[in-house]
Formats: C-alpha cells, sequence, structure tokens
C-alpha cells in the first residue's frame, strides 16, 4: 500500500505534458510578378481576346488575368454598341430614302 501510494504521488508531482510546435508559414511572394502587369493583361484581354485571357493564365499572375478578364469585357461591351451604332444609322438610312 505504502508503494502504491508513492508512486502515485510521484506521477501526481510530475505530470506529462504535450508540447506543441506551432509552424509559421508566410507568403514573401507579392500579388504581382511584374509593376506593368495590369497595363500587359488589360491589352491581352482587349486586343487578342480570348486568347489574350489563356495567356495571362500561362503566365501565372492573378493580377494580371483580372486585368485581361477585364480588357477583353471592355472589348465585348465596345463591339456591341459599334454594331448597334451600324444597325442604328442603316436602319436610318434605309427608311430615310424612298423608292419611287
Amino acid at each position: 500500500m505504502t508503494f502504491f501510494t508513492f508512486t502515485t504521488v510521484i506521477f501526481a508531482s510530475f505530470p506529462a505534458v504535450d508540447t506543441e510546435y506551432t509552424e509559421f508559414v508566410s507568403n514573401n511572394q507579392s500579388e504581382s510578378k511584374s509593376p506593368g502587369s495590369k497595363v500587359t493583361g488589360v491589352l491581352l484581354g482587349f486586343l487578342l481576346g480570348p486568347v489574350g485571357v489563356l495567356i495571362a493564365y500561362l503566365m501565372d499572375d492573378n493580377e494580371m488575368l483580372r486585368a485581361a478578364w477585364k480588357g477583353f469585357l471592355v472589348s465585348m461591351v465596345l463591339a456591341l454598341v459599334i454594331v448597334i451604332s451600324i444597325f442604328t444609322f442603316l436602319i436610318r438610312v434605309a427608311s430615310s430614302t424612298t423608292l419611287y
């Protein structure tokens, strides 16, 4: 009985403690790989369309990719405005001329 009491007190005095290790991972890489990636992305999307967006995907630069999508969207809106303007002009010209 004394031995059991003595071993219990010893284990209670020196409990086993699990140590936790924390690993900090920092991302030192910035969002953009080059300073002119926004301008490059807009030009790729605007001038080359879907091919330019694909090139931006291959460049693996998130900032350039967003800019390429924006450039592509601007080119599509501009093309739509031009097509609507041409059709409106042609309809006005056709309605103003009378056939005899």
